[in-house]
């Protein structure tokens, strides 16, 4: 299965723990503050190169010393940099994690919220599937346009919602839609639909054009509604940082779908790997292997 990822590559600083911002004029102590590669996109890239594939990754970074660094993270995990475009100042977020891994944000829009429909190739025919993130911040893209083109050259198609700076939740989403796969938490959810349960979110978005819905609920699993219906439970792990573990859930499920697992079981791995990402600071960091994976997995059969 061969893998194209477009959109966010995201340099993020970590704080940890951080319960508040200190007052004006005062310095407190943490524990440690850390550079990580972040960003939807690169998160899940990432991770999906720790699961035995290796997908082309299609963002933009910026011409300073975090676009390096996230040129150079990409470099040694083995990923290809071909097309990334450099240009521009490197997206970049502050994490305020707290003692108990939740998180606080400031983001700074950069290059890749500059990505355009020219950037990505005309024909898609090297890929299998594309999957795109980080579809709320880049305005200059026709997410809808881009994907009934990638539909008609016979492409799996799938998109992990993120926070909507614009507040246009429903919007945006429907424009992308048809999809085979949409990924979204809880929240997200209840901002796009109005809806408060998972079974109510999933059929509101079943009926606008998502094949497949999964929905993460963070510690208690997911919600998916596709070909199978109903929760996959979670798993307990001791929460460190929650960034980037819905990233490491899309991640996979790509993966397991890849090797041709039924949709209920590819949620259990996607479980897994989300809750293997919350076990250490930064995005990717506690992201396991395949081989752990399945080791997880089979350990929740086992009960």
């Amino acid at each position: 299965m061969r893998f194209l990822l477009v959109g966010q590559a995201v340099a993020d600083v970590v704080v940890r723990p951080a319960g508040s911002f200190p007052r004006r004029e005062h310095t407190e102590l943490v524990d440690e503050i850390g550079l990580f590669p972040g960003g939807c996109t690169l998160n899940t890239a990432l991770a999906l190169k720790k699961l035995g594939f290796t997908p082309d990754v299609v963002t933009k970074v910026g011409r300073d010393a975090l676009g390096e660094f996230l040129m150079r993270e990409m470099e040694r995990a083995g990923l290809p940099t071909d097309m990334v475009e450099v240009g521009g100042r490197t997206s970049a977020c502050l994490v305020l994690v707290g003692s108990d891994g939740k998180r606080s944000f400031l983001y700074a829009p950069g290059a890749s919220e500059e990505l355009e429909e020219g950037d990505l190739p005309e024909d898609l025919g090297a890929w299998d599937w594309v999957h795109a993130s980080g579809v709320m911040k880049a305005r200059r893209m026709d997410w809808g346009r881009f994907f009934r083109r990638a539909e008609s050259q016979g492409l799996v198609t799938s998109v992990g919602v993120e926070y909507d700076p614009d507040g246009m939740w429903e919007e945006k989403v429907r424009d992308i839609l048809p999809l085979d796969y949409l990924f979204l938490n809880r929240l997200e959810g209840e901002r796009i639909t109005g809806r408060r349960l998972p079974e109510e979110m999933a059929e509101v978005l079943r009926r606008w054009g998502a094949r497949t819905v999964l929905i993460t609920l963070g510690k208690d699993g997911c919600y998916i509604y596709g070909e199978e219906e109903g929760y996959v439970p979670g798993f307990r792990v001791n929460e460190v940082d929650g960034t980037g573990a819905g990233d490491a859930f899309v991640a996979g499920f790509l993966a397991a779908r890849a090797r041709g697992w039924r949709l209920r079981d590819s949620a259990l791995v996607a479980n897994a790997c989300g809750a293997s990402a919350v076990t250490k600071l930064g995005a990717t960091a506690g992201v396991v292997g395949w081989e752990e994976v399945l080791r997880w997995v089979q350990s929740r059969r086992g009960r």
